[in-house]
């Protein structure tokens, strides 16, 4: 009997982080597509990554990988895996992936990568102090009700942002 001679399968990725410069605690979407370009089925898929630099990020509180993980891509197949991101400490971040699995006709081992994403700056939030003096020219700090007198509002920022509209 004859049968159908597949081409392997053949993994193709890529990373984007859909942020350039954020401050922290601001959340950012990061996509994973992954496609096999090959004539059969990959199986036992797995991303393992690798984090750089020297901000963190976390998954972001109630986020999970839409649509889930599979273990399975057909010949021909895309999917775009989706994931919300949330900075937690400032510096930058990037990210190298890896794919993996097994050829479903010989059990071969198929890999791609490793594979980059972009790099992310992560800021620290403006923190703004303030204090407030008043002073009257001639009576050091007291006035009387009707009488004019200066206050000066001094504002610094502390944190690693412009901060506007201040």
């Amino acid at each position: 009997g004859g049968g159908t001679i597949q081409t392997p399968p053949n993994l193709e990725g890529s990373l984007v982080f859909y942020a350039a410069t954020i401050e922290v605690g601001q959340n950012f979407l990061r996509t994973l597509t992954v496609t096999n370009s090959g004539q059969a089925t990959a199986i036992g898929l797995q991303n393992p990554r690798t984090d750089y630099g020297t901000a963190t990020v976390n998954v972001a509180s109630g986020s999970t990988s839409y649509p889930s993980w599979s273990t399975t891509l057909v010949g021909g197949q895309t999917i775009v895996y989706s994931l919300t991101m949330t900075a937690t400490t400032p510096g930058v971040f990037w990210q190298t992936r890896t794919l993996t699995g097994r050829d479903i006709n010989t059990g071969t081992t198929v890999y791609s990568g490793p594979f980059t994403s972009n790099v992310v700056t992560i800021l620290e939030k403006p923190a703004l102090q303030g204090s407030l003096t008043a002073y009257r020219p001639g009576a050091g700090a007291q006035a009387h009700l009707g009488q004019a007198f200066l206050a000066m509002l001094t504002v610094t920022n502390t944190g690693g942002v412009t901060a506007a509209n201040v």
